[in-house]
């Protein structure tokens, strides 16, 4: 039976880009969420996201991830630091 995960991933530092989760794990779907309270944008990709890679997650948007999909494999950059998004995966 699929189970839900969700959690929330900071952006410490806005430029570098952290991975939604450190350990592997293989999902049906993946939705991020830019938390409301943000001051700017969340950009969603692979490994070598940038602010420069879209235009990004307005705080309040999100983004659904077809899957199967590797969460360990989704990466977040931020305009500013300190930023927030939160994710909600059905894993397998």
């Amino acid at each position: 039976m699929p189970k839900l995960e969700s959690g929330t991933k900071t952006i410490t530092t806005a430029g570098t880009r952290v991975a939604l989760k450190s350990t592997d794990a293989l999902a049906e779907g993946v939705v991020v969420v830019a938390r409301i309270a943000n001051a700017g944008a969340i950009f969603v990709g692979d490994d070598t996201v940038a602010s420069s890679t879209n235009e990004g997650l307005q705080p309040g948007d999100s983004i659904a991830l077809p899957g199967p999909i590797n969460i360990a494999t989704i990466w977040l950059d931020a305009a500013t630091s300190g930023d927030k998004a939160d994710y909600y995966a059905t894993l397998r």
